[in-house]
């Protein structure tokens, strides 16, 4: 049982691009259509005078699949909050997909209302929601369990051989902390500036309006604020190859990291001295192979 618990604990990929979205959304109507047409599930017996009226038909239900997959992305690109890769799982993934299929059984419903005259019962209601469930819950599990286990897979072997790398390279490439060009930041106030070595920096972080950095001092870490951006401190440190922005929200000092781990999600970094780690979008992993040497 825990073993189970685990699995729909593990991490998982959200991918909210518009143009990822829109393609999901078309390849799942395309394979209603097609399964209707070919399978004719639930009893269904079409005469070959009907067929291309039958055609017609699956093609409608196709397209109400694509609609509601496009609404449903909508709603989930306003609602970052809850809707973003950070702490997004198998078990969120699977929820939210049982959730659109509802949805898609209520948007048959609703065309076979207005189109063909079908009256909106509760036997009705149930009929959609079976049929829907029936079709759209295999190929959601079996997805969600597949693309897991290859993404972990890939991205765990690909993170072991970044630290066959990086042990080759002990101690780490670059100054060791506290030594090595001091760096000054500054943040937007007047004034507003932090000057330490290169070599003490482990990572920069986005919080709103402001960058927080991070710094090791001694044996403990440190952070200290400044009224930035993360774009603006990336231009800033942009005469430092060994500082990256590897996140939308994380610009990190790649001469700290000692250790690359994976999951379905991608890398993470494990940073000298730094207990937390640094997650690395997937559209920088073959960045963050290259410059990891």
């Amino acid at each position: 049982m825990q073993a189970i618990i685990n699995w729909f604990n593990k991490p998982y990929p959200f991918d909210g691009s518009w143009s990822r979205n829109f393609a999901q959304a078309a390849w799942a109507g395309l394979f209603v259509m097609l399964f209707l047409l070919v399978f004719k599930p639930f009893g269904t017996q079409i005469p070959a005078e009907y067929f291309w009226f039958y055609a017609r038909v699956c093609f409608y239900f196709g397209l109400v699949t694509f609609g509601v997959l496009l609404l449903s992305a909508l709603v989930m690109r306003a609602l970052p909050g809850f809707f973003r890769e950070e702490g997004w799982c198998i078990w969120k993934e699977i929820l939210s997909s049982l959730a659109i299929i509802s949805l898609i059984g209520y948007g048959n419903l609703i065309f076979a209302h207005f189109f063909y005259g079908q009256p909106l019962t509760g036997q009705v209601v149930w009929f959609w929601q079976k049929a829907t469930f029936l079709i759209g819950l295999f190929p959601v599990l079996f997805m969600a369990y597949t693309k897991q286990h290859l993404l972990q897979k890939k991205f765990s072997a690909a993170a072991e051989s970044l630290n066959v790398k990086i042990e080759s390279h002990q101690p780490p490439a670059g100054p060791p902390a506290g030594t090595g060009p001091a760096i000054t930041l500054s943040g937007d106030n007047q004034n507003e500036t932090f000057s330490l070595p290169a070599g003490q920096i482990l990572y920069l972080e986005a919080a709103d309006n402001y960058v927080r950095v991070f710094y090791q001092q001694e044996n403990s870490t440190g952070s200290t604020l400044l009224r930035s951006t993360l774009k603006n401190m990336e231009a800033q440190l942009s005469g430092h190859p060994q500082f990256f922005r590897c996140h939308r929200t994380f610009l990190v000092n790649l001469d700290r990291v000692v250790h690359v781990s994976g999951n379905a999600q991608g890398y993470k970094l494990h940073l000298e001295g730094c207990e937390i780690t640094i997650p690395v979008s997937r559209s920088l992993n073959e960045e963050v192979n290259r410059r990891i040497k």
